[in-house]
């Protein structure tokens, strides 16, 4: 696998971000301000919607860069598939890192302020966040206060959009709600979108590791 922090959109990941940017200009959707997390295939995101908005800038934030993984090689055999193929079980699995990388408290502890900083700055205006699986897995939880929870159910699939209201008041954050998650405009009915992230690298695990698959 090609390092994340270098990744760039595939050619299919920017035909499918066009594809979500001509959506947005055709129904006249302006968005205020437009954020990005700083790996490549984000701000690749961001310049893509930007290109059919009124204003064609966006904000790099490292807060809301992906959580990072542990090396694969160093994962233990006999561990691989609590660490890796249930690895969104986080809560259920007792894992306090992802793929043995990040710790959880502290990816949530950067990603969560980090979204509500930006809420705070921007009442009743339009926000556009260029962010990833993981990171966007979070924020839904953290909408559907289940940040206490697993991310396994926050489904997220390549080219996502999800809708978020937040009602403040008082300077406090009152209201979430989850108005649209895990929208796909060029695969509507998430046909043949059936495992997810890291499931997909178990099974590269399987394979280049020489073991029998095990996924279904």
């Amino acid at each position: 696998p090609v390092n994340p922090k270098y990744a760039p959109l595939s050619d299919r990941g920017r035909g499918q971000i066009r594809q979500l940017s001509k959506q947005f200009a055709e129904e006249e959707i302006h968005f205020d301000h437009i954020y990005s997390s700083t790996m490549p295939r984000a701000i690749e995101t961001a310049k893509l919607i930007a290109k059919y908005q009124r204003h064609q800038t966006h904000i790099e934030l490292d807060a809301l860069r992906e959580i990072k993984a542990g090396r694969l090689v160093e994962i233990p055999h006999d561990q691989a598939e609590r660490i890796i193929h249930y690895a969104y079980h986080q809560k259920s699995q007792q894992l306090t890192h992802f793929l043995n990388g990040e710790s959880w408290q502290a990816f949530q502890s950067r990603v969560i302020p980090c979204i509500e900083q930006l809420l705070y700055q921007h009442v009743n205006q339009k926000i556009f966040i260029a962010a990833h699986d993981v990171v966007n897995r979070l924020i839904l939880a953290w909408a559907h206060d289940q940040l206490d929870q697993d991310l396994h159910a926050q489904e997220q699939h390549y080219g996502a959009l999800n809708i978020i209201d937040v009602y403040i008041a008082d300077d406090r954050i009152v209201e979430k709600r989850v108005l649209l998650q895990n929208y796909t405009p060029y695969n509507l009915f998430k046909k043949d979108l059936r495992h997810n992230a890291v499931e997909d690298i178990y099974q590269m695990y399987l394979k280049t590791n020489g073991f029998q698959e095990k996924l279904a």
